[in-house]
């Protein structure tokens, strides 16, 4: 499939990419650019970023990068021809197709793909058309008394599949559909050859778009309960639907994502649209099956933050339970909102009103929380059970981000009632690849050190903790697993923060020579010196305590700065609630600045040190 360079312009004219990238990906201004996380790999540190005059992406990360055509490519799995079909279509523009002899198959390919979609368009019609007629008095019935007023089935465009075998069959064979009605699994084929008829009867019908609202499938739901057939039942896979990379009702919340950054996962279609009448925050459905891997892929193109609120029976909690593993695995910023039983979001909204449910969306816990809460065995239960239950958190704890193990190790052996020191090795084990340990031979295996080829705000966070290190040395009754927990929001620097919990985890205290190998060796060099002048503290407690306001005043003044540059970069008329907000947040920051200043004694921008105490 070819196309001109004159048409090619003319759609990404039309069609702006910041637009197109802004529906899929959560992105904010960032200078004259806008800047996201890489919809295309796993990344803590956005380095995505979308240049509106230039019509081009660019992640700094994976190197993914290109125009509007490369990235529809990308998060869609389209053929080059089937994006610019896309984006055309989106933009308004019709397409005069250059083809040549080499590209009949990718052209035979996208117009057959056109008729799937047309078919589906034409049967949502249909079924849409089919729920105002008289035959479908018990489906409005059904869908009043869930409380579902006009405006959202019109949004959602829901329909009904007439109680017919053939209603549906006859309406797509005048218009010459009925192969691809085949295909896509709205007709079957009768096995005793009396041809064709309609698959869905007497349900209500959910339509199924992708993000630039095509029909790629159905979902239906049972009004009687008498009936053989599943509550619930999809359109077969085809190729323009599969279900498992599918999300119910994301097209027509994906223009909020990028606001509210959040998207809360339920399980029913009905829960979608209860949810989205009471005016709850954006929520979609997995399509009836249990959430996979590629749906919270899909999601986080638009926001980290997939959030969970399935039913609150048995199985619910179980696919609640099921779930929790794949959002830790991707690194979703999320939460989980569990209902009471036997709760569904719909039911709740009906009987308690939207309030209960948003009370219940504030109190939602960190899914990392909710994975414990519904895993750990409670304190009371045989130590057999506790240390089972801790095993099967040791499964997921690889997926658990290295600042906040501490944090959770100390809460974990609270919520068993076991020692720190007997839940560490099964989550970190003395050996294999779930805990670094020091190597025998630290010439040979060393990690790399600290100090070399660090910024600024680096080395000064390296120094500080290099003081602390010595302070500690000489007063080793105040090293408690407490520090790992107050420092672990502190220390910004990766290879300062491995370095401080391999201190603390392996007790080096105890070994100089091996702490002196992973220090850098200006530092190691000086180590003895200033430990043996921190000997004669006085008061020790009160020196500790200064250290730890020393580390948060250096994260403050650095969270100022970006705020600063951030500030500067933005267009404080065009911008002005980003800029306020930012601007309050630096005036609050400021505050916390000056207040551990007075604490400290010293003015907020002294902050030398000794000259062989450089480590550059």
């Amino acid at each position: 499939m070819r196309f001109s360079s004159q048409q090619l312009s003319q759609i990404r004219k039309a069609l702006r990419i910041a637009d197109v990238i802004g529906a899929r990906v959560t992105l904010h201004q960032s200078g004259a650019q806008l800047r996201g996380a890489c919809p295309f790999h796993q990344e803590k540190d956005p380095s995505f970023y979308v240049y509106p005059d230039k019509d081009f992406f660019i992640c700094y990360g994976c190197q993914a990068k290109g125009d509007v055509f490369d990235f529809l490519m990308r998060s869609e799995g389209f053929t080059f021809g089937e994006a610019v079909v896309t984006a055309a279509a989106a933009a308004g523009i019709e397409l005069e197709v250059q083809s040549a002899e080499d590209h009949d198959e990718e052209r035979r390919r996208e117009r057959h793909r056109q008729r799937l979609y047309r078919v589906n368009e034409a049967a949502m019609e249909f079924f849409r058309d089919r729920l105002q007629r008289e035959g479908a008095a018990h489906a409005r019935e059904y869908l009043e008394r869930r409380g579902l007023g006009p405006e959202v089935l019109h949004h959602y465009r829901i329909g009904y599949a007439p109680d017919s075998w053939d209603e549906l069959t006859g309406h797509l064979a005048e218009m010459n559909l009925t192969a691809e009605a085949l295909e896509v699994g709205l007709l079957r084929e009768s096995q005793q050859g009396r041809g064709p008829y309609d698959f869905f009867r007497d349900r209500i019908m959910f339509p199924i778009a992708d993000s630039f609202g095509h029909v790629r499938g159905f979902s239906s739901r049972i009004l009687r309960a008498d009936r053989p057939e599943g509550k619930y039942v999809n359109s077969p896979e085809s190729a323009i639907y599969t279900k498992g990379q599918s999300v119910y009702g994301l097209h027509e919340v994906q223009r909020f994502l990028r606001q509210v950054d959040r998207v809360i996962l339920v399980e029913g279609n009905v829960d979608v649209l209860t949810c989205a009448q009471a005016g709850l925050p954006p929520v979609v459905a997995p399509l009836g099956t249990a959430l996979t891997a590629a749906q919270i892929q899909v999601l986080m193109r638009y926001t980290r933050n997939v959030w969970l609120m399935f039913d609150g029976d048995s199985a619910g909690r179980k696919a609640t339970l099921r779930s929790l593993p794949l959002l830790l695995e991707a690194g979703s910023g999320g939460r989980v909102v569990l209902l009471p039983e036997p709760h569904d979001p719909d039911s709740l909204v009906r009987e308690q009103g939207v309030e209960a449910v948003r009370t219940l969306i504030d109190r939602a816990l960190p899914v990392l929380d909710t994975f414990l809460q519904l895993t750990l065995a409670p304190p009371e239960a045989p130590i057999s059970e506790r240390v089972q239950s801790l095993e099967a958190v040791a499964n997921v704890w690889k997926w658990v981000p290295a600042a906040q193990r501490g944090p959770y190790i100390n809460q974990i052996a609270l919520m068993l009632r076991l020692g720190v020191q007997d839940v560490r090795p099964v989550l970190e084990p003395a050996s294999g690849a779930g805990r670094f340990r020091v190597p025998v031979s630290p010439e040979a295996t060393a990690p790399p050190l600290p100090g070399q080829n660090l910024s600024a705000d680096e080395k000064a966070e390296y120094r500080h903790l290099f003081h602390l290190v010595c302070f500690l040395a000489q007063h080793r009754r105040l090293v408690t697993d407490d520090l790992l927990t107050l420092l672990g929001d502190q220390l910004t620097c990766p290879a300062v923060r491995d370095l401080w919990r391999t201190i603390l985890e392996e007790n080096l205290w105890n070994d100089t020579e091996l702490l002196m190998t992973l220090l850098h060796p200006a530092a190691a060099r000086s180590f003895q010196e200033i430990a043996e002048a921190m000997k004669t503290i006085a008061q020790p407690e009160e020196t500790l305590s200064e250290f730890l306001r020393n580390f948060k005043l250096h994260g403050v003044k650095r969270k100022i700065r970006e705020l600063e540059a951030q500030l500067q970069a933005l267009n404080k008329k065009e911008q002005a609630g980003l800029y306020q907000s930012l601007l309050q947040e630096k005036m609050n920051l400021e505050k916390t600045r000056n207040q551990l200043v007075q604490l400290r004694g010293a003015t907020h921008d002294e902050e030398k040190e000794p000259e062989h105490h450089q480590f550059n």
